[in-house]
């Protein structure tokens, strides 16, 4: 199962080394360390992110956009 998030593909079946060598293989030959570093942390989220949700754990859209409002005036 899998779905798609952007130029993502979250697939709850991987195991957190295939995930790592996707990213990788989707970065350039001349990536940074801090690019590498910060690409493994952005995908780390969006799984944990993923889980939450699948899980029940996530805020209601309008919630989500009221608490956005609330911070953002």
């Amino acid at each position: 199962m899998g779905r798609c998030c952007g130029s993502l593909l979250i697939l709850s079946s991987m195991s957190v080394k295939e995930i790592a060598m996707n990213v990788m293989a989707s970065l350039p030959d001349d990536v940074s360390w801090d690019e590498l570093q910060y690409r493994l942390y952005v995908r780390e989220v969006v799984e944990e992110s993923d889980k939450e949700f699948e899980a029940g754990l996530g805020i209601p859209h309008e919630e989500a956009k009221q608490l956005l409002k609330k911070w953002l005036d």
